[in-house]
């Protein structure tokens, strides 16, 4: 096969036919005898397989396999190799590879690339949320811990389980590995300098990629804790499927890097495919200085300035449709002008148990999906 064909079928596989951004960043990734070989293993297969099918030595083709898998191009289960994931998972598992094995130019291609999947992204998560509520733990803003410890209304007694996240954190580590690894979109885009070292996986994502030559990190519940707390001063969202089934991701998302969360605020979708927390922000009007941080901070446009009777100053007002109850902006008041107030009943969060947005219908689930998943 003609070297650039393999890229231009392998851009097709992953649904983005003539993309000149994906073939340029396939180029960067691997070699086009080595495309041949990753094609292969679009469906879980062995070495013995595969070596079988193409009368390879099995043992050649096992050091080249380990190889492909060492730079994260294939992913190892039991006895089996398997290529082909979902674009997002594709991109951020390399981008989680150890240092040395990210090859050059990696970054800058891949965010040339970015823009394409998220508009897919996008474009494909209005569509399916058309048809089904947005519902599921993926879908809820977690609020700030420290937002709600330095709200004197609310009580500890108000705080659900599933909302607390050093509580979530603590019973995740209980029983479940909970592991760490830079945030590979911050590290992409670099558009801010907030921390990096703050993407959490939980249980057998953990286990499954610490299999994988990955950059992640096992770490203490402790240690857990004062990242969660660093990330919130540092102005970072929590983004993720924290369930209470092994498993699952917490990430730290700002506005400006994130291609998930992030992309939904760009995009002006976020209020459509995600769910506000139990909580809401207030300002009080007094001990506000129109400092403005707190609009800094919004990363849903629900801070405004506005002219209060009695005052030369502009000061901060918040827009209850657009707030998410995320807190971000109660931790950075160092007046301690705005708090959280509880505006929503515990019954709000059975909306955690509808269906979770899905990706693919059925019928159209990749092989890859349990494979990757399973402990």
């Amino acid at each position: 096969m003609p070297n650039n064909d393999i890229y231009e079928k392998i851009a097709e596989i992953f649904e983005y036919p003539g993309s000149k951004n994906l073939i340029k960043y396939f180029k960067v990734l691997f070699k086009p005898e080595e495309g041949e070989l990753l094609l292969e293993f679009l469906k879980p297969a062995t070495c013995a397989q595969v070596a079988k099918r193409l009368n390879m030595d099995e043992k050649m083709l096992a050091t080249k396999l380990e190889d492909l898998k060492r730079r994260r191009l294939l992913f190892h289960k039991n006895d089996e190799y398997l290529f082909h994931m979902a674009m997002h998972g594709f991109f951020a598992r390399i981008a989680k590879a150890k240092e040395e094995d990210i090859p050059e130019g990696f970054w800058k291609a891949w965010d040339d690339f970015m823009p394409e999947v998220e508009q897919k992204m996008i474009t494909r998560s209005i569509k399916v949320a058309q048809k089904v509520p947005v519902g599921g733990a993926m879908s809820r803003i977690i609020p700030a811990r420290l937002a709600l410890e330095s709200s004197p209304n609310i009580k500890p007694d108000d705080i659900l389980p599933e909302e607390d996240i050093h509580a979530i954190l603590r019973e995740k580590a209980k029983k479940e590995v909970v592991a760490v690894s830079h945030c590979d979109c911050r590290i992409r885009a670099h558009r801010c300098d907030r921390p990096v070292l703050n993407c959490f996986e939980f249980g057998k994502y953990a286990e499954f990629n610490l299999n994988q030559s990955s950059s992640l990190k096992v770490i203490s519940v402790e240690e857990a804790i004062a990242i969660s707390d660093e990330a919130e001063r540092a102005g970072l969202l929590k983004s993720g499927g924290v369930s209470q089934k092994n498993g699952g991701v917490l990430c730290h998302c700002c506005d400006c890097c994130c291609n998930v969360m992030g992309a939904t605020i760009r995009h002006g979708v976020v209020h459509q495919l995600r769910n506000p927390s139990r909580y809401r922000a207030s300002v009080d009007s007094e001990s506000c200085i129109g400092c403005q941080t707190c609009v800094e901070r919004c990363f849903f446009g629900a801070v405004e300035m506005r002219k209060v009777p009695g005052s030369k100053k502009l000061k901060a007002f918040i827009d209850e449709e657009k707030c998410m109850g995320c807190g971000l902006c109660v931790i950075g008041c160092e007046q301690k002008a705005l708090v959280f107030n509880l505006v929503k009943p515990p019954e709000y969060l059975a909306a955690d148990k509808l269906p979770e947005i899905p990706a693919f219908s059925d019928e159209k689930a990749p092989v890859w999906r349990n494979f990757t998943t399973a402990p």
